[in-house]
C-alpha cells in the first residue's frame, strides 16, 4: 500500500509539474498573443495612417487635375468661339470679295458702254 501511494504521490506530483509547465507557458502563450495583438495594432494603426495619407495625396491630386482640366475646356470653348468669330469674319470677307467683283464686273460694262456712246457721237 505504501509503494502503491508513494507511486500516486509521485505521479501526482509529476503532474502537477506538467500542470504547472502548461500553466507557464500559457500564461508566455498570452503574453505573446498579446504583444502580436499590440504589435498588430501598431501594424495597422500605422497602415491606416499611410493609407490615409495616400488618399488625402489622390485627392489633393485629383483636385489639381480637376481645376488644370477646367481650365483647358475654358481655353477650348474660347478658342471655339474665336473660330466661329473668325470663320464669320471670313464669310463676310467673301461675300464683299464677291460683291466688289460684281460691282468691277458693271463698271466695266459701263465704261464700255461709255465707250460705244462716246464713238457713236
Amino acid at each position: 500500500m505504501r509503494k502503491i501511494l508513494k507511486l500516486m504521490c509521485a505521479q501526482c506530483l509529476t503532474l502537477d509539474m506538467s500542470l504547472e509547465n502548461v500553466l507557464v507557458a500559457s500564461e508566455s502563450g498570452r503574453e505573446i498573443r498579446t504583444r502580436i495583438n499590440d504589435q498588430a495594432a501598431v501594424r495597422t494603426e500605422e497602415n491606416y495612417l499611410e493609407m490615409e495619407k495616400k488618399l488625402n495625396q489622390v485627392i489633393q491630386m485629383n483636385q489639381r487635375w480637376q481645376s488644370y482640366n477646367q481650365n483647358r475646356e475654358q481655353q477650348v470653348h474660347g478658342l471655339l468661339a474665336r473660330i466661329v468669330e473668325l470663320e464669320q469674319l471670313n464669310q463676310e470677307g467673301e461675300n464683299l470679295k464677291s460683291m466688289m467683283q460684281a460691282k468691277e464686273v458693271d463698271n466695266l460694262n459701263l465704261r464700255k458702254e461709255i465707250d460705244n456712246l462716246t464713238k457713236e457721237k
